[in-house]
């Protein structure tokens, strides 16, 4: 007798290369996860990849399959170092680590018990590898409380490093962008610039526009807060 196939539990099935996703798939699945971010998409972590990578490591790129069809993806690589004892030691960690604001697993909405396979599935690893080093995990995404709570299982095996505050908020919330506009401090540092000239806004949305511009960008944000006790992060 055939096996009813909506009980199928989900596999984990280890990829070579992001081609065996594809960038369709990839993204398909963002937008179906909690709070997508450009940072989880299928362009920023195939170009940090192409970029960045080093020939010590290892991309380990664990995608679950739910019916034939992709329900979760664990974007990792394996960074092989040599300790200070000369000891050979392979770390886990994030794709795009050091430049995303937050790191966290792909999962469907609908199947957040992935969680805990995806964490038995890391455990697995760091039996013959020493540990995993997983940076930035917002306490906000259902795989940061998972970590956080369950963390005493895992002390030695898995550490959680980096978590950089990134305030963020949407454009689609209109009341909370007329609350920011209508702030004294905005209104006044408006003021200010419009006796210097005429203020205008320009949205630039092709990279092409966008390139020549960043410098000055940077150049502006550092000078803002070079006297602060916060430097900016550029």
């Amino acid at each position: 007798m055939s096996e009813n196939r909506s009980s199928l539990k989900p596999i984990l099935r280890r990829l070579s290369t992001f081609e065996e996703v594809g960038k369709e798939q990839w993204d398909e699945l963002v937008e179906r996860s909690k709070g997508p971010s450009v940072f989880q998409t299928f362009g920023w972590l195939n170009s940090w990849w192409e970029t960045f990578k080093e020939p010590r490591w290892e991309l380990l790129l664990i995608a679950a399959i739910n019916n034939d069809r992709l329900v979760g993806l664990a974007p990792f690589y394996l960074d092989f170092t040599v300790s200070s004892v000369r000891k050979k030691n392979r770390h886990i960690k994030f794709i795009g680590e050091g430049h995303g604001d937050y790191l966290t697993l792909i999962i469907d909405c609908k199947m957040e018990d992935l969680i805990a396979l995806y964490v038995e599935e890391i455990l697995r690893y760091t039996k013959s590898i020493a540990q995993a080093v997983l940076g930035e995990i917002s306490g906000e995404t259902e795989f940061g409380r998972y970590l956080y709570k369950e963390s005493m299982r895992f002390t030695s095996r898995i550490e959680c490093v980096g978590k950089t505050i990134c305030p963020r908020f949407s454009l689609l919330n209109t009341n909370y962008v007329n609350a920011i506009l209508r702030k004294d401090s905005l209104r006044r540092h408006t003021a200010k610039l419009r006796k210097l000239g005429q203020i205008t806004v320009e949205h630039h949305l092709e990279a092409v526009d966008i390139n020549p511009l960043l410098s000055h960008f940077f150049e502006q944000h550092i000078a803002r807060w070079s006297k602060t006790r916060y430097p900016s992060f550029f």
